[in-house]
């Protein structure tokens, strides 16, 4: 068997890892890094591994493409003879290495077996005879006969090896993945509060994700995202529960005890294949000393599961602060995992008092800038975007000013354009904090504002493979492979999620909004009704529901369910001149929701009003091309400028959109919020507008076909772009298809 360099991006070290399990049971020998390149402390280490290897093996990705490390080792496989490449995240490879074949394993998630492992190992046995023939030349009195029957008897052998490799592997993934998994995979589960009054729930459960923390950064252990974990809370002795839903080896448990400045901590490492006790310790301290024990808890389990301490473990610090501050900032973090406007009050009431109380601690501010954000008229509240958008800078930033070695300042600073900068901050924070899930969502959002749609997907598959039960985690991932036209893939992954034990209900939400996104309203109202009467809260928190039974017709269903929102319940009940007065009297861009109001000037044709809002906007809405009124809201208010003579204007607000339209087409990943049937429909409006009638139907019709819809029984009226065009037979053919279909959609449902 071959001897095996392995030259990855840090960033893709878990498949990097995976894939080296995979090459060692093949029988290569592998040498990869498992730490943080440093070349000063691991270059000639690496130098001396490079040239003794039969193979190179490089792993394209983006993040590989541009790393001069990952290029500098490709290029010594390359020059002399030895490279073997895979591509994980259908990447190109840099100039100079494209007329390689690469293995494709962009559809690997890794975890399991690639379905290319036989053509990878099949590349490295090619791979290998050759550098040794240019080595040791072959007598030249060999007979042909003899040379011939030795490569025949060496392809067999190859391809005989390559068999049971895969055989093997399958054996082994295919037994119960929590008994023989290559790396320890931890869940921590949230510790169980003793305190007399038993009111320091938060606290217990602060304390196990502070020590999450410290062993994700340990590269020989794979730690299970907190939010999964979160969901055994009252179920630790469901070991073989926890097990299948999570696919663990071990679980980490305990129990806390406050009483004054007292506590005592009991830990216990369990084996989760069996139940039985690896290690367990007793703590009794001061509260002073929280941090000091929480560091040392998370070395002692990482010792005990990976042989030794990474440095990542043994350098982990946690800024400290008074025990006051720390259980405020605890308690404020409890209260932000609600993700409900009152919640998230009650919670940012808290984080003003962690800062008041301690300005110098770093994750109170960084809290408080999270707070601003997720209250901001983008998400659950309704702070102005500009507003929010300052004081999640500048508490940020103090963050990381105060502490730059610690994840919490550059995961807030991540949630603020410019996406640049968003991009970069996002992944420090991963970097410096592996365990939060969510920043891995929040990176995928901004890599698709970007366009990079295909890396964002990879973001979130790595959340799911986090958090295997976290519904956002799921849902995000269903829903980009839906709005790309992936629906098997979307569905596998929603029953995914079921088999290891899932709610009902999210998968159920999760269909409804695959389902919009073919264009099958009544399927989607099916599932929310299942929602509806086994957990309707979980509708209130998005206007996506209200919208469908608007589009439905069904006003009155949508009404209920838009209650604390006027404006969302005004449109979503039809109302939409008596929300173009309002919005007229109240303005647009300082209020949540601004696509809402401006969807119903347009609907009315309240040009005059669009152009006024237009002139009126405040300088955080000046780049209309950046602010969230959408591709549609864009579109609506080019129409008003052209119908008002300002045509320069609207032609500029177009070419955003072009560009929108230009970016999301690319490659077979879209934004969930983009997919397919909504960009046609775009496309068709700016034709529209430009008066190329023949591509305006075109494109209208294409969206017809992929599942397009307009709501309740407006057909092509809903679209002012098309108002010019009313006489057509065109028209008309295609307005009366989309009432039909709305209808037929209604009927269904029935």
């Amino acid at each position: 068997m071959a001897s095996v360099f392995l030259s990855y991006a840090r960033e893709d070290a878990a498949k990097a890892k995976s894939l080296a399990g995979l090459l060692e049971r093949a029988g290569h020998n592998v040498w990869w890094d498992r730490h943080i390149r440093s070349g000063s402390e691991f270059a000639g280490a690496i130098e001396e591994a490079l040239k003794r290897a039969e193979a190179v093996l490089v792993l394209w990705s983006e993040e590989s493409v541009r790393s001069s490390w990952v290029r500098d080792e490709a290029a010594e496989g390359r020059d002399s003879g030895r490279l073997v490449a895979a591509v994980l995240d259908g990447s190109r490879p840099p100039i100079g290495f494209r007329q390689f074949q690469s293995t494709d394993l962009s559809g690997w998630t890794g975890r399991g077996m690639p379905k290319q492992v036989g053509e990878l190992l099949s590349a490295i046995e090619e791979i290998r005879p050759h550098r040794q023939e240019s080595e040791v030349r072959a007598p030249a009195k060999a007979s042909a006969f003899a040379s011939r029957r030795s490569r025949l008897v060496g392809g067999v052998i190859a391809v005989l090896v390559a068999v049971l490799v895969i055989a093997a592997a399958w054996l082994y993934w295919g037994r119960d993945s929590a008994s023989v998994a290559e790396t320890p995979t931890l869940a921590v589960l949230p510790f169980v509060d003793l305190s007399p009054q038993r009111d320091k729930a938060y606290f217990a459960e602060g304390v196990a994700e502070e020590i999450l923390s410290v062993l994700a950064r340990d590269p020989g252990i794979r730690v299970i995202g907190r939010s999964s974990s979160r969901q055994f809370q009252d179920s630790s002795s469901d070991l073989h529960g926890i097990r299948k839903a999570l696919g663990v080896t071990h679980v980490l448990e305990g129990s806390t005890r406050t009483s004054g400045d007292d506590l005592r901590m009991s830990v216990r490492l369990i084996d989760a294949s069996d139940g039985s006790q690896l290690w367990a310790e007793d703590y009794e301290k001061r509260m002073s000393n929280i941090f000091a024990v929480q560091a040392e808890i998370g070395r002692a389990v990482a010792e005990r599961l990976s042989g030794s301490l990474s440095r990542g473990v043994r350098e982990a610090k946690q800024q400290s602060t008074g025990v006051d501050t720390y259980t405020l900032y605890l308690a404020a973090r409890a209260k932000m995992r609600e993700r409900t406007e009152p919640a998230l009050k009650q919670a940012l009431q808290l984080a003003k008092r962690v800062v008041a109380a301690d300005p110098n601690y770093a994750p109170g501010h960084a809290i408080f800038a999270e707070l601003i954000w997720l209250l901001s008229e983008e998400n659950y509240g309704n702070i102005p975007i500009d507003k929010a958008r300052e004081f999640t800078r500048r508490h940020a930033e103090r963050a990381i000013k105060l502490a730059p070695n610690q994840a919490e300042g550059y995961a807030a600073l991540g949630t603020v354009p410019p996406l640049e900068r968003a991009v970069a901050a996002l992944r420090k924070a991963i970097e410096l904090d592996p365990s939060r899930s969510e920043l891995r969502l929040w990176l995928g959002s901004a890599l698709r504002e970007m366009g990079r749609n295909v890396a964002a997907l990879e973001q979130v598959r790595a959340a799911v493979a986090m958090e295997p039960i976290w519904a956002p985690a799921v849902r995000h991932l269903a829903n980009t492979l839906a709005a790309s036209g992936r629906y098997e893939e979307a569905e596998r992954a929603v029953r995914e999620f079921e088999s290891r034990g899932g709610a009902p209900a999210e998968a159920a939400l999760i269909r409804s909004q695959n389902a919009w996104m073919k264009g099958d309203l009544s399927e989607a109202a099916r599932y929310s009704q299942i929602v509806t009467l086994s957990k309707p809260e979980l509708l209130s928190s998005s206007p996506s529901h209200p919208l469908l039974y608007h589009d439905l017709g069904l006003f009155a269903r949508a009404a209920s369910l838009a209650k604390s929102d006027l404006r969302l319940r005004l449109y979503v009940s039809g109302k939409y001149r008596e929300l173009a007065q309002l919005v007229q009297r109240e303005g647009l861009w300082q209020q949540s929701g601004a696509w809402v109001g401006l969807d119903a000037l347009a609907v009315t044709r309240n040009w005059a009003a669009i152009e006024n809002l237009y002139d009126e906007r405040p300088e955080s809405a000046r780049d209309l091309c950046r602010h969230p009124i959408g591709a549609q809201g864009r579109i609506h208010l080019a129409t008003a400028l052209k119908a008002r003579g300002r045509s320069p204007e609207a032609r500029r607000l177009l070419d955003c959109v072009k560009k929108d339209i230009d970016v999301q087409s690319r490659g077979p990943i879209r934004a969930f919020y983009y997919p397919q049937m909504y960009l046609a429909a775009l496309s068709a409006q700016i034709h529209a507008l430009q008066g190329n009638e023949t591509a305006a139907f075109r494109e209208m019709n294409r969206a017809f076909r992929l599942g397009m819809w307009t709501p309740h029984s407006s057909g092509l009226s809903f679209y002012p772009a098309f108002d010019p065009y009313r006489s057509a037979r065109e028209y008309r053919e295609l307005d009366a298809r989309f009432k039909q279909k709305t209808a037929a959609e209604r009927q269904h449902l029935r």
